[in-house]
């Protein structure tokens, strides 16, 4: 049965529910923010300019709980799985994405150990391919996915035909442009502070046939997941 957005726990949220949500994210980032610029103030006034530093940041860990639940709303992108999102096909090409802090933060239950969370993304990053496929079965035309991962390394990507290549310059500022996420989604999953390896994401590309081609391989791996 394909994933329904309405059942992903953000979004069975009444609109009530969601403006008391987004009211608590705000807030304690703008006490966060305020709090750092005084101190920095209090420290010397010569580094209050790292405060817009914080603010960037935050900005940065708040755009996901914002910008994902828009894109849902405009059809712009949608849920494969709880933990992989595909953006509408362009010019024969399907960008597809993984998971987004609001998912860590409505997906994840307190008492899931470390590797049961591990295996739950990756459990449903692979459903998300499966659904694709299943989405896609009827479509005659030569679609290509592409999308970028530090959570499947590059040797499990190519064992089901993707070709993966670093990623490059532009994409690379963007990686740290959109670091402190990235920690906070880590983090989450280990359960403790951990700082994401940069050089082990990898961008992915592989054409329908050949996803197609390897669909037996990809229900395998999430019977053992």
């Amino acid at each position: 049965m394909s994933y329904q957005v309405t059942e992903h726990p953000f979004y069975q949220k009444s609109s009530k529910e969601k403006r008391a949500f987004y009211f608590k994210l705000v807030f304690f980032a703008i006490l966060a923010n305020a709090l750092l610029s005084l101190l920095f103030y209090l420290v010397s006034p010569l580094i209050l300019p790292l405060g817009f530093l914080f603010i960037a940041i935050s900005l940065s860990c708040l755009a996901p709980f914002i910008d994902t639940p828009s894109l849902v709303k405009s059809g712009k992108l949608g849920y494969l799985s709880p933990m992989l999102l595909m953006e509408k096909e362009k010019h024969g090409v399907v960008k597809l994405h993984g998971g987004t802090l609001l998912d860590y933060t409505f997906l994840f239950q307190k008492d899931w150990p470390t590797n049961k969370r591990r295996k739950f993304v990756m459990r449903e990053m692979i459903s998300g391919l499966i659904e694709l496929l299943k989405k896609l079965e009827s479509d005659e035309k030569q679609i290509v996915f592409r999308g970028s991962s530090y959570i499947l390394n590059a040797k499990t990507l190519r064992r089901f035909g993707f070709e993966t290549q670093s990623v490059d310059g532009f994409q690379y500022i963007i990686l740290i442009l959109n670091f402190a996420p990235l920690t906070i989604a880590k983090s989450m999953v280990d359960k403790r502070l951990s700082f994401p390896n940069l050089s082990n994401v990898n961008t992915f590309e592989i054409s329908y046939a050949d996803l197609k081609a390897h669909k037996e391989k990809l229900y395998k791996l999430r019977e053992k997941l």
